[in-house]
């Protein structure tokens, strides 16, 4: 699965009403840093992020649903990783 595959996931949730603002806030953050050129690589980027959606998930007022969510997209981008990691090998 590429990034691009993965970013409308995360700008879904995003925008998701029943996800408290702080956490829409984090997730947001997530895609602008996976989404923005600069000199890091990409997979510092989205190391970043999950590291970002990783501390979002653990909001007390966040339903499970939503939680299971983000816990879905983290798992598409460590995948994604995974994938980079094995074509760096090749």
């Amino acid at each position: 699965m590429s990034i691009e595959e993965i970013l409308p996931f995360l700008e879904e949730l995003a925008e998701d009403r029943k996800i408290p603002r702080n956490v829409r806030s984090m997730i947001a953050d997530a895609v602008k840093i996976i989404k923005e050129e600069s000199e890091e690589s990409l997979k510092a980027r989205v190391t970043t992020a999950i590291s970002i959606l990783d501390e979002a998930s653990t909001d007390p007022n966040l339903q499970q649903f939503s939680r299971t969510e983000i816990w879905n997209v983290v798992s598409m981008l460590e995948s994604f990783l995974q994938s980079l990691d094995e074509d760096e090998e090749e």
